[in-house]
C-alpha cells in the first residue's frame, strides 16, 4: 500500500493530498507496529506535502502527528501552532498542540489546550481524561491539582531529608517494584541483571543475571519494570528473557526466552512491558503470532496461548485486565 501511494506522489508534482494520503498510511502502520522509520517516513510524506501547499491543514497534523510518534514534542508544538495561525480553533490542532504541550511537561499549557477542545469539541472529552489531567466534570476552567491531602505547602530549606541512596545499577529505564522489606529494579551493568535492595537501608540483597541486554532504539539498558507478589519476582530483559526469581534470595526458578520459546518478535526498542500477575497466571505478550501467553507463575509451564495468525511486533504497554 505504501509503494502504491509513493508511485503516485511521484507521478503527481502538485496535489498536496497524495504525499498527505502517504503520510497518513505511514502513520497509521507506525502506530499499529511502533516502527520509528514509518513515523520518519510520515515526516518526509507530509512535509512533501507542505512543499506543495504550505499551509494544508491535513499535511500539517500529519507532520505534529509524526513529531509526537518520535517524541520530538517542541517541534510538534511548533507545527501545531503554525496549524492554528493559518486555521484557527480548529480541533484537532488544538488537540495537537495539547499533546505536544504534555510531552514537554507544560502541565498548565496542556490543561489550556484540553480545557478549549472541550469548549470547541465537547464530544472529545474522553480525549481529554485520557491526557490524565486532574479537572471537574463540565468545569473547562477548573485547576490542576493532586487528590492528595496533607502535602507539604513548600520543601525544606535544605530539600527532603535523603533516607538513602543505592548506587552500582548501571544503565535502564525501568522503575522500581516495592513489595514488604524490598526493591525491585533491572539495570545494565554490562550485563542485565535483576536487583533486590533493603528497604530501610538501601543495601543491596542480591542479583541474578539475565540474557538479552541491549535496548535498541541508540536507547540501551532494560526498560522493563518487575512485578512480584511477595513470593516470586518477575522480569524481562530487553532481548526477551522471562525470568522467575526467589524474592528473599534470589534464586533463579525458572524462565522463558520470549523469542525461542514462543516465536515472538518485538519492535524497535526491544521488550518494555511488565509482566502482569493474574491469579495463579503471569501474562505476557511475546509478540509473532503468539500476541499474549498466560504461564502458571511458579513453574512457568503454558496455560494458554492467544494466537494473531497475521503476527504483529509486541508494542510496549504492559497488559492490563479489565471487565466490559
Amino acid at each position: 500500500m505504501i509503494q502504491f501511494w509513493e508511485a503516485r506522489v511521484k507521478a503527481s508534482a502538485r496535489d498536496p493530498s497524495l504525499p498527505a494520503r502517504l503520510a497518513s498510511i505511514a502513520l497509521d502502520r507506525a502506530r499499529l507496529t511502533h516502527d520509528y522509520r514509518l513515523y520518519q517516513r510520515a515526516e518526509r510524506a507530509a512535509r512533501e506535502a507542505l512543499s506543495r501547499e504550505p499551509d494544508y491543514l491535513p499535511a500539517q497534523l500529519l507532520l505534529g502527528s509524526s513529531y509526537l510518534g518520535q517524541h520530538r514534542f517542541a517541534k510538534a508544538n511548533d507545527i501545531a501552532a503554525r496549524a492554528l495561525a493559518s486555521h484557527p480553533d480548529t480541533a484537532a490542532a488544538i488537540g495537537l498542540r495539547g499533546d505536544a504541550r504534555l510531552g514537554l511537561n507544560e502541565l498548565v499549557g496542556a490543561h489550556a489546550d484540553y480545557a478549549r477542545l472541550v469548549a470547541e469539541a465537547p464530544e472529545l472529552l474522553a480525549w481529554v481524561r485520557m491526557a490524565n489531567l486532574q479537572w471537574a466534570e463540565g468545569d473547562a476552567a477548573a485547576s490542576i491539582k493532586s487528590l492528595e491531602t496533607g502535602l507539604l505547602k513548600t520543601w525544606p530549606k535544605d530539600g527532603p531529608t535523603l533516607a538513602w541512596k543505592a548506587t552500582g545499577l548501571g544503565k535502564g529505564y525501568s522503575s522500581v517494584a516495592v513489595m514488604g522489606d524490598k526493591v525491585y529494579t533491572v539495570g545494565d551493568t554490562d550485563e542485565c541483571y535483576l536487583f533486590a535492595f533493603d528497604r530501610a537501608k538501601g543495601t543491596q540483597k542480591w542479583k541474578l543475571k539475565m540474557t538479552g541486554t541491549g535496548g535498541g532504539g541508540g536507547f540501551d539498558g532494560p526498560r522493563s519494570t518487575p512485578s512480584t507478589d511477595g513470593e516470586f519476582v518477575y522480569a524481562i530483559s530487553p532481548g526477551g528473557e522471562l525470568v522467575c526469581a526467589d524474592a528473599k534470595t534470589g534464586a533463579k526458578k525458572w524462565s522463558k526466552n520470549l523469542k525461542k520459546d514462543f516465536g515472538g518478535s518485538c519492535g524497535g526498542w526491544a521488550y518494555c512491558e511488565s509482566p502482569l500477575i493474574d491469579g495463579d497466571n503471569l501474562i505476557v505478550t511475546p509478540g509473532g503470532k503468539s500476541a499474549m501467553v498466560a504461564l502458571n507463575k511458579k513453574t512457568g509451564e503454558t496455560v494458554w496461548t492467544g494466537v494473531l495468525e497475521r503476527g504483529e511486533e509486541a508494542g510496549y504497554a504492559s497488559v492490563a485486565t479489565g471487565n466490559f
